[in-house]
Order: C-alpha cells, then structure tokens, then sequence
C-alpha cells in the first residue's frame, strides 16, 4: 500500500477523535538524526510480542513529524518491518529530537551513553571527549567517569548532562593524569574497594590538594591499606575518613590533611 494512498483508521480516545494512518510502505519512514541507536534486544522483545498479537500495533500507533521522521515508535516500526506487519501511525507537525526523547524517557529511560551519543552526533566536543575517553578506560563507571572529567570545575547535574550542558574544562592530560593516579590507587587497595565511587570521589578532592603528595599514599598504603580498608563503605563519608587515617598515619600534625 503506497503513503500516498495511505488507509485511515479511526480510533476513539477520551471521547476525541484520533484519525490514525496505516501503510505498508516501511521505507516512507525516515530515521531521525541523533536518535539513539537500535537495540536488538528491544526489537526482538517485540518481534515477540507482535507476532502473538499483531494487532497490538493499532493501539499504539508510531509518532511521526510532516517529514516522515519517526519520533516514537522506531523500535516498534523495525520489529514490525521484520514481521511483514502493517505500521499504524499518527503525524505531528513541528516535532523533533526534544519531543522524542521526552516520549522515549516514558516509554524506556535514555541512559546517560545515549545522551553522550547524541549531543557528540550533533558536534558538541565535550560529549565527544567524554566518549574518547569512556572508550579509552572502559573499567570506570559513569559516576567516576563524570567527576574525574570535571574535577575542580562546577559541579554539574545529570539534568545538566541530559540538556546538552556538559562542559569539561581541563587538559586531556590532566584527565589522564587523574585517572592514572586513581588506578594507582585501586591497585594498591584490597580488590573488594575496586571501581567504588565512594572511595573514588573523595580522592579525587585529596589529589587535587596542593599539599597532596601521591607518592606518600601508595607509600602507607603498601602496608596499611589492610588496616583500613577491609570493607566496603555504606558512604562516601567512611571512605574519606579512611584515605585521611591511611595518608596520615604516623605523620607529624602539620603534615595530616583533611580532604573537606
């Protein structure tokens, strides 16, 4: 059936009248620039579901722009693709990525690597960095990730991370320099402390002290890191406390730091 000639379906809803569209025509669908990516265990979940009720579709009809965009539904439009099943679907006028990733967030949260991706596809440097270096030192996770690429910088929110705001402001070598002390860290710990961001946020304000000096860390805890961090910490407070006893042991008082 042509999108030329497209069958009208009528659907009541709240006592208004929807006027849905039906085709078969799969390639009149457009992809929308930045959108997230696919993902086929998504499609196949629906390609499941479809196949035992294939009229499913009619109740939740695709989401598309007056260029043929799809703003909701692309899941849904390659599971039905694959199946050979007919696309209900609905046009909007003047819609775009903001109205799908508001439509995408109800029906499956974007993750913070699905903003990162689409804000560097719109050529925005800072997310391309920070995916440079996600896939550079793929052991960090994104809470370690974001704070060691902002470091002394203002604190950001996620909100911010989402809305396109995120900026990092140091060198690409004091990331890696920052990063490189952290790894240090964790090799020198007992192996049940790795990759915890309680133990990692509060040393990244300790290195960044001018009076730091990460060579006497991995010094003391070369033999006291048993002592102090036998197990795991229910906030970061107890982790800051115990890299300050561990760096500060056996040192004269002015020579103790405290990280806040």
């Amino acid at each position: 059936m042509s999108i030329l000639n497209p069958t009208k379906v009528e659907q009541k809803e709240s006592q208004a009248l929807v006027q849905m569209l039906m085709t078969d025509d799969y390639d009149a669908f457009k992809v929308l620039p930045y959108n997230r990516a696919l993902e086929e265990k998504q499609v196949l979940r629906l390609m499941d579901v479809l196949s035992k009720e294939p009229d499913a579709l009619k109740y939740r009809p695709l989401l598309v722009n007056n260029h043929m965009q799809v703003i909701d539904g692309q899941h849904r439009l390659e599971a039905a693709k694959r199946l050979g099943l007919p696309i209900y679907y609905m046009i909007g006028n003047n819609l775009g990525l903001p109205q799908t990733i508001e439509m995408n967030a109800i029906a499956k949260h974007w993750t913070i690597l699905d903003y990162a991706r689409s804000w560097a596809g719109q050529g925005n440097t800072h997310y391309q960095l920070y995916l440079d270096i996600r896939d550079q030192y793929k052991g960090l996770n994104d809470k370690i990730l974001h704070s060691y690429l902002l470091g002394r910088s203002a604190f950001q929110t996620s909100q911010q991370f989402k809305e396109g705001k995120f900026v990092i402001k140091d060198s690409i070598e004091t990331i890696e320099e920052r990063i490189g002390m952290w790894d240090e860290l964790q090799a020198a710990l007992p192996k049940i402390q790795h990759k915890r961001s309680s133990i990692a946020v509060p040393f990244l304000a300790m290195m960044q002290r001018d009076d730091y000096d990460h060579a006497r860390m991995l010094r003391k805890l070369s033999y006291n890191a048993g002592k102090y961090f036998t197990y795991l910490f229910p906030s970061a407070v107890e982790a800051t406390r115990a890299l300050e006893d561990a760096y500060n042991e056996n040192s004269k008082a002015e020579d103790r730091i405290r990280i806040y």
